[in-house]
C-alpha cells in the first residue's frame, strides 16, 4: 500500500496555520524522527527535531511542540511535547503525523513544522512477478517475485487446473521466491497468476502482485489494412500472436505478393476477378500447424482512385497514401533522401523497397522512431516501402523517386 498522504510545504503552511493560528509565514522546516512501518499494536516514539539556522550556524532550540496524529481509521489525536509516544493500534494502513513548533518557542523568526508518515501492519506486494511468456499444455515454467524485506514466506495462486510445483492445487506457501507452475493438459486462455509476502504483525490482507500467463496453442490473428479491396488494388495483411513462427500466406489465384508469401506481414495485388476471397495464415504453436483467414472483398469499382479496374500495378502503387495515423514519408516524391517517421510509440526495425515488378531492390536494418534513408542509387519510379515495426506489424507506404 502506498503512503496516502504526502503534502507539500504549502500544505503543511496551511494545516499549521488552521490548528494553531499562526501569524507569520512558515519557512522552516524540521523533522520528525520515528519508524517508516510497525506492526499492529506496537508502541512507536516519535522526536520533533526543528533544524538548524545556518547564518550563522545554530542548532534550533526549541521548549515544547505542538502534534497532530491521524490515525488509519481517520481518529485524530493531538499531543505536546518535544516528543510523544502512541499506539499503532490494530487497523492496518498509514499514520500521518504532523509537528509544528512557533517561533517564540523555538526563539528564530519563523515557524517550524514536519511531517512523517509510518506504515502500520502492511504487507507489500513484491514489486515484481516474472513467469513464462507463453506454456503450451502440460509444460512447465518457473514463475519468480521479488523478495520482500522480513517475509517469512510467500503465498503463489494459481487458477484451477494449473499445478505448482508438480501437485495439482491453487495455492502453496513457500520460503521461496521461486516456484514451477505446469498448464493444464488442454485448452487456451490466459492464466491470472499472483504472489503475496507473509510477514509477522500485519492486521490486514497482504498486497498481491499478478500477472497474466497464455497457455496452449495460439491461434494467429489477422489484422487486414482493409477488407474491402478494388480489382488490381493492394492491400496488406500482418499477423500476430504469442510465440508464434514460421509464419505462411495462402493468397487466392491470381493474386501477386510482391514480397512473398513468408513473413508476419505481407503485402498483395489483388486480381482482376471481383468477388469474395479468403486470405489465410499459417504458423506454428507449441509443435503445430495452426491457421487462420479473413474474408476479403474485391470490388471492381468505377470511381477514381487505384480501385479502378484499368489501372496498372504502377498506377496503382501511385495511388497509396503514404501517410498514416502510425507512419509518415517525406518527401514524396524523393529525390535523394526519404524521411520515414513513426507517430506511434512503436519503433521502426527495417525498411525493404520493392520496385513495380515485385523485386526487392532495397534493403536495410534500422532501429529508430525518425529514420532518413540514402536513395540515390535506386532510379526514378515507383516503390512500395515495406516497414517492419517493433511489434512485428508492418506499414507499407508507396514511394515515388523522381529527380
Amino acid at each position: 500500500m502506498k503512503k496516502i498522504l504526502q503534502l507539500s510545504i504549502l500544505a503543511l503552511t496551511l494545516l499549521a496555520s488552521s490548528l494553531l493560528n499562526a501569524q507569520s509565514p512558515i519557512t522552516q522546516t524540521g523533522a520528525i524522527n520515528g519508524p517508516s512501518s510497525v506492526s499492529c499494536g506496537m508502541p512507536i516514539e516519535y522526536t520533533f527535531a526543528p533544524g538548524f539556522i545556518y547564518d550563522p550556524p545554530l542548532q534550533v532550540m526549541c521548549n515544547k511542540a505542538t502534534w497532530t496524529v491521524i490515525f488509519p481509521d481517520g481518529r485524530e489525536e493531538n499531543f505536546s511535547g518535544m516528543s510523544i509516544e502512541i499506539n499503532a493500534g490494530l487497523t492496518q494502513g498509514t499514520i500521518s503525523v504532523f509537528a509544528f513548533a512557533s517561533k517564540k518557542d523555538c526563539n528564530i523568526s519563523d515557524n517550524v513544522i514536519a511531517a512523517t508518515t509510518t506504515d502500520v501492519g502492511i504487507t507489500p506486494a513484491p514489486s515484481s512477478l516474472i513467469g513464462p511468456s507463453l506454456l503450451c499444455n502440460s509444460e512447465t515454467g518457473s514463475l519468480t517475485a521479488s523478495a520482500v524485506p522480513d517475509a517469512i514466506d510467500y503465498t503463489f495462486s494459481v487458477p484451477s487446473g494449473w499445478r505448482i510445483n508438480n501437485v495439482l492445487r491453487n495455492t502453496y506457501t513457500t520460503s521461496s521466491t521461486t516456484v514451477s507452475i505446469t498448464a493444464p493438459s488442454s485448452g487456451r486462455g490466459t492464466a491470472r497468476v499472483s504472489v503475496q509476502a507473509n510477514l509477522p504483525g500485519t492486521c490486514g490482507p497482504p498486497e498481491k502482485r499478478t500477472t497474466t500467463i497464455p497457455y496452449g496453442r495460439q491461434i494467429p490473428v489477422i489484422n487486414a489494412e482493409s477488407t474491402e479491396l478494388p480489382t488490381n488494388g493492394f492491400g496488406s495483411f500482418s499477423s500476430t500472436g504469442r510465440e508464434l513462427s514460421n509464419f505462411q500466406w495462402i493468397i487466392p489465384s491470381g493474386w501477386g505478393a510482391p514480397g512473398g508469401l513468408n513473413g508476419p506481414s505481407i503485402s498483395v495485388i489483388t486480381g482482376s476477378t471481383p468477388g469474395n476471397f479468403l486470405v489465410e495464415v499459417t504458423a506454428r504453436s507449441c509443435g503445430v500447424t495452426v491457421s487462420n483467414s479473413v474474408n476479403i472483398t474485391v470490388t471492381n469499382s468505377s470511381g477514381g482512385g487505384f480501385g479502378r479496374s484499368s489501372l496498372n500495378k504502377e498506377q496503382a502503387l501511385n495511388s497509396l497514401e503514404t501517410t498514416g495515423e502510425s507512419l509518415t514519408i517525406f518527401p514524396n516524391p524523393a529525390s535523394n533522401l526519404v524521411n520515414f517517421k513513426a507517430e506511434s510509440q512503436l519503433r521502426i526495425q527495417s525498411v525493404e523497397f520493392i520496385d513495380i515488378q515485385g523485386k526487392k531492390v532495397y534493403t536495410r536494418t534500422i532501429d529508430g522512431f525518425d529514420v532518413s534513408l540514402d536513395v540515390s542509387d535506386l532510379p526514378n519510379g515507383t516503390y512500395l516501402a515495406n516497414l517492419l515495426m517493433e511489434d512485428g506489424s508492418s506499414e507499407v507506404k508507396r514511394l515515388l523517386i523522381n529527380r
